[in-house]
């Protein structure tokens, strides 16, 4: 029995794409995104010049975090999406692309939300 709502018409066929497997010796890139507090983000890796979607994340970050500044947001969304994403990544290198300069945020240690004393570390 033909079922309508499962119909392609010939010209989606060209839209679809299958994206590769994950070649774990290449680098993954996660393309991370807060709004509103919630978490978006993609999953990649280079194929010659392109980058080639393995994976797309969404989830709301914590309602902590969701109270901060929106610096504190994103690291907030990164850590989130970098958890996610180690189903699929295996701990092998990746990078993170966000809006902020987060490397930045990490060294320094603090920021006016958080003291040092109420960092919490994780070992994970």
């Amino acid at each position: 029995r033909h079922d309508p709502s499962l119909s392609v018409t010939q010209g989606q066929c060209g839209l679809l794409h299958v994206s590769p497997p994950p070649n774990y010796s290449k680098p993954f890139h996660l393309f991370v995104h807060e709004r509103g507090g919630i978490a978006s983000g993609v999953l990649t890796q280079l194929s010659g010049p392109h980058h080639f979607p393995l994976a797309f994340y969404s989830q709301q970050i914590d309602p902590v975090a969701q109270g901060t500044p929106s610096c504190t947001r994103t690291l907030a969304a990164a850590a989130l999406l970098i958890t996610k994403a180690k189903s699929l990544t295996l701990g092998h290198f990746t990078t993170v692309w966000t809006s902020h300069a987060l490397s930045a945020l990490l060294r320094r240690g603090t920021t006016q939300v958080f003291s040092a004393s109420s960092a919490i570390v994780s070992n994970s």
